[in-house]
């Protein structure tokens, strides 16, 4: 113990980190993580305000608000109503743990508009391109 009485590790960040992975209650927050950032960067380029959202989802300001805290229980039938109300698409797929997964029509807006990615890594679009034509699709 520290002199102030909290317990000292030896362990390092990174196993501590390895350790929290390790928990469902990791992932779960980090989805909703991701859920939230990638629906206040959609509000954002489509112009909607938290009040205009919750018009148009028919709820109050409040549960938008819940909802960018992800502090609400949301269930992807909610995910679809709201990516509907922003004229978007939900999506989500499973991938491999550690894998870093970029849509290539987002990878086309990051290109056409100077964007930076969900996870605010700005993205190298020609870097990104690599392996595909103008048209994003798989190069001959």
């Amino acid at each position: 113990m520290s002199e102030r009485g909290a317990v000292v590790s030896d362990r390092g960040f990174a196993d501590l980190f390895r350790e929290a992975e390790s928990h469902h209650d990791f992932w779960e927050e980090q989805a909703i993580i991701t859920f939230t950032e990638d629906l206040c960067l959609a509000m954002e380029r489509v112009g909607v305000s938290r009040a205009e959202l919750a018009r148009r989802l028919g709820t109050s300001q409040a549960y938008v608000t819940k909802i960018l805290r992800g502090n609400a229980n949301f269930t992807l039938r909610t995910m679809a109503r709201i990516a509907l109300a922003l004229g978007l698409e939900f999506r989500t797929h499973l991938a491999p743990r550690g894998s870093r997964t970029h849509w290539l029509d987002d990878l086309a807006f990051v290109e056409a508009n100077e964007y930076e990615v969900t996870d605010g890594v700005p993205v190298d679009a020609t870097a990104a391109r690599e392996g595909y034509d103008e048209n994003w699709t798989v190069a001959a």
